[in-house]
Parts: structure tokens; C-alpha cells; sequence
């Protein structure tokens, strides 16, 4: 919806699952979370066709929404978005972008709580191509004040959707 935003990708074929554990933060105070001031402030995963023209992408975020801590899960046809944002109980979590075919699922877990991925989110997409751009994104609705940390950010092909939900 042409707002601000940045993503840095790789160009991934095929099906594949993108898995980070993202924490997000004020950027003039990374001890508080992110917003709190009725701006969007999030970060996370995303997968978009590069190819140009409209947006069509795919992603799962994690920050303040405006409406405070969620994770919001989008899905963007011809630069149309449609998105949820249930709240979230933290800044932080574990993320997981899962493409099969042209299912693609979102998952989220907590950090270090050594539980299940828990569904966000699925969306079938046969619109886009095979290749798509694949990485880490942030984004807001207006002035920037946010840090969003990736640590153990990984690509890795698939070769069921049952790998979506497997370590």
C-alpha cells in the first residue's frame, strides 16, 4: 500500500522455508518496544515477485502495528493489501515463511519456549513466478524510529509441506 519499507533478499527458486528469530525495538531506545504512538513499526519475512510493476508479495511480521505488539501476516495482490495483526505478548519471536508450491505459510513461535510453529497465516498464491525475491524486511507508515534485530536467519529448500513445521 506504498508505504515505506525495505527488504534485503536473495533470489530463491522453488519451495523453500525462510526462518529467523527477529526482535524488534525502538531505534532511539532499544530497550523499549517498538511504537506505542499509533505508527506501524514492524519487521520480519517476506517473499515478493521482483519482477516489477505492482507489489505481490507474501510476509510475516513482528512490531507494533499501530494498535500495539502483533504479528501481522500480509498478503498483497497487485499492490491491494489484505492483513491480519492479532496481538502479540512480545517484541519478539521466532518467524517462518514456508512456500510449497503455490501454498505459502506463515508461522510464528515464541522465543525460547521450545514449543510447536504455531499457524499465523496460509495463502495460495499461484500468481507468482518461481523465482522471488526471499528475505528480511522492516517497514513503517511514517517516521522511522525502529531496530529490527535477524539472528539465525536461514534459506533452506524443501522438499514436503511437511517441512514447513519441521526443525
Amino acid at each position: 500500500m506504498t508505504q515505506r519499507g525495505v527488504l534485503v533478499y536473495k533470489p530463491v527458486s522453488g519451495n523453500f522455508k525462510i526462518t529467523a528469530e527477529v526482535r524488534a525495538a525502538k531505534n532511539s531506545n532499544p530497550s523499549q518496544t517498538p511504537g506505542g504512538d499509533g505508527t506501524v513499526q514492524l519487521g520480519g519475512l517476506m517473499a515478493r515477485n521482483g519482477n516489477g510493476g505492482q507489489e505481490n508479495y507474501v510476509f510475516v511480521v513482528i512490531g507494533d502495528d499501530g494498535n500495539g505488539l502483533s504479528i501481522e501476516t500480509k498478503n498483497t495482490v497487485d499492490s491491494f493489501s489484505n492483513y491480519a495483526g492479532p496481538s502479540w505478548n512480545a517484541s519478539e519471536a521466532e518467524l517462518r515463511l514456508c512456500r510449497f508450491g503455490s501454498a505459502f505459510k506463515l508461522y510464528k513461535r515464541h522465543l525460547g519456549a521450545n514449543e510447536a510453529w504455531i499457524p499465523a497465516d496460509s495463502f495460495d498464491r499461484p500468481d507468482l513466478p518461481d523465482t522471488l525475491q526471499v528475505g528480511a524486511n522492516i517497514y513503517t507508515d511514517n517516521t522511522p524510529d525502529l531496530s529490527v534485530r535477524f539472528d539465525h536467519l536461514r534459506i533452506e529448500s524443501i522438499t514436503s509441506e511437511a517441512d514447513c513445521e519441521q526443525d
